[in-house]
């Protein structure tokens, strides 16, 4: 099995790993919602057209989800704030202990949601080897939720949903309607960390072509 490839600051996922396969032969059977997942009309910046909404909540929240402590939490936590109101965006954060990148990065993360923690939440899909190290690896990160680990088949139906290939990304979610807002998160709240939020709020992608390709 060929290991991950870290370059710059992403690193590239094999097609498949021991736990959690990504990229499967085309005669692979798929789950329902990656059934019903149109991927028509891409468009640019990470945003797409159209979006199966029902399908991507399904797949975030069926099955229960986990604090940053390892506890249980009800499937609609994520959905609304600690004030009750409901909160309008989530965060699926594709991410792993042993990647550079993601290391780099995830405290950055951590600190803009815990600025805007009743307009983000986070939901950690690990791609880490073993679920010792993807518990130590969420366990200094408060607010965030994670799936559980041996749920293998959501993490993977979720890789294939969000067309994951490499880590860490970092995809915005409607948490009303399901609808994949954008997967440029993280170049996002790098490049644009004051005025991501309210265009992820009014559906834009949070950054601008000339923002990405600034050199600072």
């Amino acid at each position: 099995m060929a290991d991950p490839v870290c370059e710059g600051d992403a690193c590239r996922l094999p097609s498949s790993t021991d736990k959690l396969p990504l990229v499967e032969d085309e005669h692979s059977e798929k789950t329902e919602a990656e059934q019903a997942y149109s991927d028509d009309d891409e468009q640019p910046l990470g945003l797409r057209s159209a979006q199966p909404t029902s399908d991507i909540l399904t797949a975030l929240l069926r099955g229960g989800l986990l604090d940053y402590q390892g506890q249980p939490v009800p499937a609609t936590s994520p959905l609304y704030a600690s004030n009750g109101r409901p909160r309008p965006l989530l965060g699926v954060y594709f991410t792993a202990s042993w990647c550079p990148p993601c290391q780099q990065f995830s405290p950055v993360l951590l600190r803009f949601t815990q600025q805007h923690a009743d307009d983000l939440q986070i939901i950690l899909v690990s791609h880490d080897r073993d679920e010792d190290a993807a518990a130590e690896y969420l366990s200094n990160k408060l607010g965030w939720m994670t799936l559980p680990f041996d749920d293998v088949d959501r993490r993977r139906t979720l890789a294939r949903l969000f067309e994951v290939q490499m880590i860490p990304t970092l995809a915005i979610v409607d948490a009303d309607t399901g609808k994949i807002v954008s997967t440029w998160g993280r170049s996002a709240i790098m490049k644009n960390p004051d005025g991501c939020l309210e265009e992820w709020r009014q559906g834009g992608t949070g950054v601008s072509w000339w923002q990405l390709i600034r050199p600072w």
